[in-house]
């Protein structure tokens, strides 16, 4: 019971760490956007929110006592780095090619294609939000099953779990699909110009959830390289 106690602790104080950070930033974003009125002052703010979120980040390592592992670290350097370095390039790729498609537009496009992009992409991201969710929860519950070699019960959960985000992500595109004119103009009249780029970028997002956490499933069941040619290979149809 008092471990038990300990670790609700530690994970509230996890959480309070966690939360502090983005609420910085949505402050200081908002304080810049409407008080100051200068985009200058919004990027400083960001800036600074990452900062804080560092801060906390190393201030909760330390308080969980990652840092005494360094005196007397009992640490398998190859077997740490065959499993970390391509999850490392799977979160550079997958960086890179989230700004692909702005940096491409940028070059190809005028700065009204941009914006009017950006407006349906960020919306259609909207859908992803139930995806997101599951994500913060399924790559532990693969993991101890996995570990457990609870083969059966895994792919049961990765059943379920796929199923209803597939579901309440369809009730969303459905939703986009139906009223995205009226969707847009709330950004603007002029914004209902992006109204085949917002379909269409709103079925990649379903798309997405249809296949569901695959890549944390890959991950967890120590197929991280398959994962990053995984991610490679999309990269290069996303330029293309």
């Amino acid at each position: 019971r008092a471990a038990d106690q300990r670790g609700q602790q530690r994970a509230g104080h996890r959480t309070v760490l966690g939360s502090r950070a983005p609420g910085v930033a949505l402050l200081l974003i908002a304080v810049g956007a409407f008080i100051f009125k200068s985009l200058e002052f919004v990027v400083a703010g960001y800036l600074f929110s990452l900062l804080v979120g560092l801060v906390l980040v190393i201030a909760f390592l330390f308080h969980q006592g990652a840092f005494d592992a360094i005196r007397n670290p009992k640490i398998d350097a190859r077997e740490l780095l065959s499993f970390s370095l391509p999850l490392l390039l799977v979160a550079v790729t997958q960086y890179f090619m989230s700004w692909t498609d702005i940096f491409l537009l940028g070059i190809l496009a005028s700065d009204a294609a941009v914006g009017y992009y950006q407006v349906a992409f960020q919306t259609s991201m909207l859908l992803l939000v139930v995806l997101q969710s599951a994500n913060s929860i399924f790559p532990a519950l693969a993991a101890q099953l996995y570990h457990d070699q609870k083969m059966e019960k895994l792919g049961e959960t990765y059943t379920v779990v796929t199923k209803w985000v597939s579901y309440f992500t369809l009730l969303g595109f459905l939703f986009i699909f139906a009223f995205k004119t009226d969707v847009l103009r709330l950004f603007g009249s002029e914004f209902v110009v992006a109204e085949t780029a917002l379909v269409v970028l709103g079925a990649g997002q379903l798309v997405a959830a249809v296949a569901g956490p695959s890549g944390y499933l890959l991950t967890m069941a120590e197929y991280e390289r398959l994962e990053l040619l995984n991610t490679i290979v999309v990269m290069i149809l996303n330029v293309i």
